[in-house]
């Protein structure tokens, strides 16, 4: 069964029902499905948590359905775009084809065609994209004083921490990849002993460092969340001199 720490399906959808409804269909299936109303929404979750397909409604509020999955595709790391929408004519759906979403579906959809057709796309996305996708990293480098991170040894691309962003990663260092770090012990890492009082900072502190690495360096912090556990890294983080 799908956790938290493994890839997720976002629906982006403004109608509170509608939205609910298929989330939970999706849970149903099995499948580990979020929703959101819109696209600053849609940011926030997939700077927290990893991401292999969104639902999309074209008309949101603010940016629209279409340019969201246009911005999706210009990502360094891909997911599946999937449009689901009650604009049901011709040239909607060669303006959804185009903009770079990989199926397009009208409402009222069953969600057994949404969920197959979730289905077939994460497998032609096993398929076929990753011969297209950037070299593994295979470590993330952080400077010894801690105030740059590097995307891999040969890197020379880096990103400017903050104070309280370097404490966030040196919690992690010496620790092997793939264990869990709990919130109590990243909070004392940062310097705050109340984690309950201080969760939401921990929470707007990693979604901003998430976002920080995806635009300058082109790649997702390999940084995952375990509800009720903690924080891993599935990748290694060395520290150099």
């Amino acid at each position: 069964m799908n956790t938290l720490n493994h890839p997720v399906i976002i629906l982006v959808e403004d109608d509170a029902a509608q939205r609910e409804e298929a989330v939970l269909a999706l849970q149903l299936a099995g499948l580990m499905a979020l929703g959101a109303p819109d696209g600053t929404a849609l940011d926030q979750l997939m700077a927290l948590y990893p991401v292999d397909v969104v639902v999309l409604d074209v008309g949101l509020p603010g940016e629209s359905g279409l340019a969201i999955a246009k911005r999706l595709t210009q990502q360094a790391v891909p997911v599946g775009i999937i449009m689901l929408t009650a604009r049901s004519m011709l040239d909607d759906k060669l303006q959804g084809m185009l903009s770079g979403s990989d199926v397009y579906l009208v409402k009222p959809a069953d969600p057994r065609e949404l969920i197959a057709n979730i289905a077939a796309l994460r497998r032609r996305m096993a398929s076929t994209w990753p011969s297209a996708m950037p070299l593994a990293v295979t470590a993330w480098v952080l400077s010894g004083d801690g105030h740059q991170l590097r995307c891999g040894s040969g890197q020379a691309a880096s990103v400017n921490l903050s104070a309280l962003q370097r404490r966030l990663l040196l919690a992690f260092s010496g620790v092997p990849t793939g264990q869990v770090v709990s919130r109590e012990a990243i909070m004392n890492a940062l310097g705050h002993e109340d984690c309950e009082t201080d969760n939401h900072r921990l929470e707007t502190l990693i979604s901003r460092l998430r976002q920080k690495v995806r635009s300058q360096l082109g790649q997702d912090l390999p940084l995952q969340v375990l509800p009720s556990l903690g924080y891993k890294l599935t990748q290694a983080l060395r520290v150099v001199a």
